[in-house]
C-alpha cells in the first residue's frame, strides 16, 4: 500500500498514522494529487504556493494534499466547487485546542514557571570572599561586593 504524507508545512497527516492514537487522521478522507504541471500549470503553482514550503520548492509527482485542507471532499478527491486547497493552519483553519500547544520541552517549561509569579526580586545570600592579604574569609552582600570591584576598575 502507498504512504502519504501530506505536502504542506505546518501538517503532520501521515497514511501510516492510525486514527486511535492521532486523532486528527479521523478526518482525513483521502489525498489528491497536485494538478498536472503542463495542463494546469497556473493552478499547480498556486497550490505549491499555498503549501507553504521553501522558496524553490516544487512539487513532484509523489505529493499530495490531505483532504483537511479542502473544504468539500466528495468520494476520491475534492468537489468541483472548491477544488483548491484552502484550509490552513496559517489561516485559523483547525485551531480546536482552546490553548496554543507547546512544541517542545523547554517551552512546557517556561509555561510553567511563569504560572503564578510575579515581578520580585529576591534578595541573593551573602557570599564569602577571600581577602587576598589575610587569607581569612569574610562575609559581603553581593552588592558589596560589585561595587567594591567597579571601585577598583
Amino acid at each position: 500500500m502507498p504512504v502519504f504524507v501530506c505536502a504542506v508545512a505546518d501538517c503532520k497527516s501521515d497514511s501510516r498514522k492510525y486514527a486511535e492514537k492521532h486523532p486528527y487522521m479521523a478526518d482525513v478522507k483521502g489525498w489528491a494529487k497536485f494538478p498536472s504541471a503542463k495542463v494546469e500549470s497556473k493552478r499547480r503553482k498556486l497550490w505549491e504556493s499555498r503549501c507553504r514550503r521553501s522558496e524553490g520548492w516544487k512539487a513532484t509527482r509523489y505529493h499530495r494534499i490531505c483532504s483537511r485542507h479542502f473544504i468539500d471532499w466528495l468520494g476520491l478527491g475534492p468537489s468541483s466547487s472548491n477544488p483548491d486547497p484552502e484550509l490552513f493552519q496559517y489561516n485559523d483553519w483547525g485551531r480546536k485546542c482552546a490553548h496554543p500547544r507547546p512544541s517542545n520541552a523547554w517551552q512546557n517549561k517556561n509555561k510553567s514557571d511563569d504560572r503564578g509569579q510575579t515581578d520580585t526580586i529576591t534578595p541573593q545570600e551573602p557570599m564569602p570572599d577571600v581577602s587576598e592579604n589575610g587569607g581569612g574569609i569574610n562575609l559581603h552582600s553581593s552588592v558589596q561586593q560589585s561595587s567594591f570591584i567597579e571601585g577598583k576598575r
